[in-house]
């Protein structure tokens, strides 16, 4: 039976192999696979390469699209013949809002979306080897026979990977639209009135820059520039369908679930970067003494605290934030640990966490409702959970924060700024032009609107 048929019969189980292999870079590995659905995580210096899907999930949106994206994935584990390690894991994201995205840039990504894909290659910054994975479906007779193919189709296109070449084409894009400033001050007024009339404590308000660039710059390249500059932020590139992508470089993850240990960072409060060592640390400390900043950081942290306590025997976290130093920014970062059931699954702290007070407001429902109001744009994914979770429950989710979405040479970048009592419309505003710096960068682009 040839490796077509037995993909084109499989019903019943999934069968993984795994080898290592000699050091390959992700982008590499994603240029092979063209025309595929493909997509890279990094955190923490370790990272993933993904393609193919020998499964996915969707969900059409609604309150309860968590839980069913956890169910559909129960389905598919209990096909799942994991005898490797780590688990075999399912990679995506949600839009920020339950509601299903209408915008064109948005039509591959629907309300929440995943797949398990055909092969992935995992590494860390200094690795002396990468590792190898495929998959394939079959029957539960063709198991043994399956895994045979799986090595030897793992063997076939290791050999295609090493021996593909980099094709860059020049990054050159204009912008070619942004948020109307008007607009967003009279937002910005919008929402200090009711702060004021405490019916808001916080809202995220974000705005856009539009972007053309050359239909021929491989999406890739774009990722490898973004990865390149932002070595400490957790970087995410998702291609649901060959030309449909979105990606970004996060400060920050909502969500790190190992066994019964939960992570995650509260980071709010900005600053820029000094053109020196000496302005920078005195940055850092106007960052750390700014009763507003310092304001807006605890909005996040007691909101974290409070949405995960519910789901944990114990919650801990760093008494006093601290600096967070990014290519261009600088950010009060506080560390939240917490012990959860041996059971909980990572979708569940999830949906109780998303969205947070990071990337929507305090409280909850008010901002929601408010940035319907307010923002003359659809957020799509922006600001929505990305990342991975696995057949065993765990995983890690990072907010779409600092991101892009790409169709055909056309690109739409997003960045938030947190409104709270001090707030100023015009430096909220400089605070957006500095965050979409990454990716215009990786665009070829330099004016930040």
């Amino acid at each position: 039976m040839t490796m077509s048929e037995l993909v084109a019969k499989a019903t019943q189980r999934v069968i993984t192999v795994s080898v290592d292999r000699d050091p390959l870079e992700p982008e590499i590995f994603l240029r092979a696979h063209s025309g595929l659905a493909r997509g890279f995580w990094s955190h923490a210096g370790h990272w993933t390469a993904f393609a193919g899907a020998v499964a996915a999930l969707e969900s059409p949106g609604g309150a309860r699209r968590f839980a069913d994206v956890r169910a559909q994935a129960e389905l598919v584990a209990r096909e799942a013949a994991d005898d490797v390690d780590p688990p075999a894991r399912f990679h995506g994201g949600f839009a920020f809002s339950p509601a299903t995205p209408r915008d064109a840039f948005w039509t591959a990504f629907a309300s929440a979306r995943f797949v398990m894909p055909a092969f992935e290659l995992t590494g860390g910054a200094g690795a002396a080897e990468s590792r190898a994975y495929a998959r394939v479906r079959c029957n539960e007779g063709d198991a043994k026979r399956a895994r045979a193919h799986a090595r030897a189709l793992l063997a076939d296109v290791s050999t295609v990977w090493s021996e593909a070449a980099p094709t860059h084409v020049a990054a050159r894009a204009v912008t070619v639209g942004s948020t109307d400033r008007e607009a967003w001050d009279r937002a910005v007024t919008a929402a200090l009135g009711m702060i004021e009339r405490e019916r808001l404590e916080k809202v995220v308000l974000a705005r856009t820059l539009d972007v053309s660039a050359s239909p021929d710059l491989d999406p890739v390249d774009v990722l490898e520039r973004v990865r390149r500059d932002n070595p400490r932020a957790t970087v995410f590139y998702f291609e649901p369908q060959p030309g449909h992508v979105f990606l970004g470089a996060a400060p920050e993850v909502v969500v790190v679930l190992h066994g019964n240990s939960f992570h995650a960072t509260a980071v709010a409060g900005s600053v820029g970067r000094g053109s020196t060592p000496a302005q920078d640390e005195r940055l850092a400390q106007d960052l750390l003494g700014s009763p507003k900043e310092r304001r807006e950081h605890a909005i996040g942290v007691d909101d974290l605290i409070r949405r995960v306590a519910p789901l944990a025997r114990e919650v801990e976290a760093d008494p006093e934030p601290h600096v967070l130093r990014l290519a261009r920014m600088q950010h009060l970062e506080t560390q939240i640990r917490a012990t959860v059931a041996d059971d909980q699954h990572v979708l569940d702290l999830l949906g109780a966490l998303h969205p947070s007070a990071a990337v929507c407001g305090q409280p909850r429902d008010a901002a929601f409702a408010f940035l319907g109001d307010r923002e003359p744009f659809e957020r799509g994914w922006y600001a929505g959970p990305v990342g991975w979770f696995d057949t065993a429950g765990n995983g890690a989710f990072a907010p779409a924060l600092r991101s892009a979405v790409g169709l055909a040479g056309r690109w739409r970048l997003f960045a938030g700024a947190g409104i709270v009592p001090g707030s100023d419309p015009a430096r909220e505003w400089e605070e957006t032009r500095i965050k979409f710096q990454p990716m215009l960068n990786a665009l070829g682009a330099q004016n930040g609107g």
